[in-house]
């Protein structure tokens, strides 16, 4: 076997002429085996792919099901490799970033793990065991994997939701057929009823958490209270214990928000009428939100005398939801990656039609390649600087910033400082008094 060749730009070319056809056939009346195979059958002629599967999330267990493999030897199979994908966290990452996972065997073979997405999310992985190091793969050729892959998932998606129109028409016609004219004439309110069910159930999981998270919280008050009234020292060990249980509570609960809020943007996001309504919100006293959010967090770390805010009145172009969770969670950053008694400085300044907020702390700080990385459930330097939570602080402002239009930009050095600074439209909307 020949290992590390480069790809030529013959395979590019076949490869692109193969797609091409791909896409031309109508898949109307096809069935979703039958994507799958014609799919995988242009990217398996690839000399450089020793095995390709594809897995299919369960929507309600969230269990991976194998629904294709082409394996050239037993030994390429990725059953081998399944334990180590899913303990090194390579599948994980896949779903969580919806970005390309790569899993190292030896430096002439890696597996490549690629997220299968549609508008409704990640559906599946296709997973390749490559004979070629990634860096080995032209860009183009990766690119035309994962144009093909992101083809077949829509094409698969069509057929869900054909297949999902045919049930629903079964089910007027049987509704029609037993049912009277005024139940058919009301389907549509029936249709929107059952939308809000869903929607109310949705919202059942939040509620499994924070019920259970709020008694935790209310019986460590509780017992706090009552063995402190009974002779604080005799129960010190005691006390600390609760405390402990009270504050994992507390950073489980802020860890749990943070990431219902990044999933909620998600959602957002992907309606461009979600994002065109909240780009007409405004901001109309952003001194006065800076001043008490970062106060509160100052406060929370018992570190006020740390902070110095120079801020100018102006309104913005974002929503005052927004523009407090973006102001919270970076003076939250500030303070928790600094030391007691070092200056952690908000300032701001009018750059035509940008109000500009910089926060500026000395601390650990980034390196060029962390900035580069920002994303969801990404910490750095976590095992050394002993850090909690999944690291969603950054990724949700650079989402709430990406919906309005903003813009965000790190300077750091390492272990000396580092400045955060956010460009927010101006706006010059009226505040409606009435």
């Amino acid at each position: 076997m020949k290992h590390n060749k480069e790809i030529s730009i013959v395979d590019f070319y076949d490869l692109f002429l193969e797609f091409e056809k791909f896409t031309d056939n109508n898949h109307i009346h096809s069935k979703v085996h039958e994507i799958i195979n014609e799919a995988m059958s242009i990217i398996n002629k690839l000399a450089f792919i020793n095995s390709s599967t594809i897995y299919f999330i369960n929507q309600e267990t969230f269990d991976l099901t194998k629904r294709y493999e082409n394996c050239k030897q037993k030994e390429y199979s990725i059953d081998n490799y399944y334990d180590q994908l899913i303990n090194e966290g390579v599948f994980g990452n896949a779903l969580q970033s919806c970005k390309v996972a790569i899993l190292n065997i030896d430096r002439f073979n890696e597996i490549l793990v690629i997220p299968l997405l549609t508008i409704d999310g990640v559906i599946g992985l296709l997973v390749i065991n490559c004979n070629i190091n990634v860096d080995k793969i032209k860009i183009n050729i990766l690119s035309l994997i994962k144009v093909i892959t992101s083809s077949m998932t829509n094409m698969i998606h069509s057929y869900n939701l054909r297949e999902s129109h045919k049930n629903d028409e079964d089910l007027v016609e049987q509704t029609i057929a037993i049912r009277t004219k005024k139940l058919v004439e009301n389907q549509q309110v029936l249709g929107e009823k059952i939308e809000k069910m869903k929607s109310n159930l949705s919202m059942a999981l939040p509620h499994e958490f924070r019920t259970p998270i709020n008694q935790i919280h209310g019986f460590s008050n509780y017992l706090v209270n009552h063995f402190t009234d009974k002779g604080g020292e005799d129960y010190q060990d005691i006390i600390e214990i609760v405390c402990d249980i009270k504050e994992s509570a507390t950073r489980l609960k802020n860890t749990f928000e943070n990431y219902l809020y990044y999933a909620n943007l998600f959602i957002v996001t992907a309606n461009i009428n979600d994002i065109l309504e909240l780009q007409k919100q405004t901001t109309f006293y952003c001194e006065t939100v800076i001043f008490e959010n970062a106060m509160n967090i100052a406060y929370k770390y018992n570190r006020s005398e740390d902070l110095e805010i120079y801020a100018l009145e102006h309104s913005l172009g974002i929503g005052e939801e927004h523009f407090t969770k973006i102001i919270q969670e970076l003076t939250d950053n500030c303070f928790k990656f600094s030391e007691i008694g070092t200056k952690v400085i908000i300032s701001t300044n009018i750059d035509y039609d940008f109000y500009n907020i910089s926060f500026l702390y000395n601390g650990i700080g980034l390196k060029t390649d962390d900035i580069e990385n920002i994303d969801g459930y990404i910490q750095f330097e976590r095992m050394r600087n002993e850090q909690q939570g999944l690291g969603l602080g950054l990724s949700i402002v650079r989402k709430i910033l990406d919906i309005y239009n903003a813009e965000i930009v790190f300077a750091s050095e390492p272990y000396k400082y580092t400045k955060i600074t956010i460009s927010i439209p101006i706006s010059y909307a009226v505040l409606d008094l009435d």
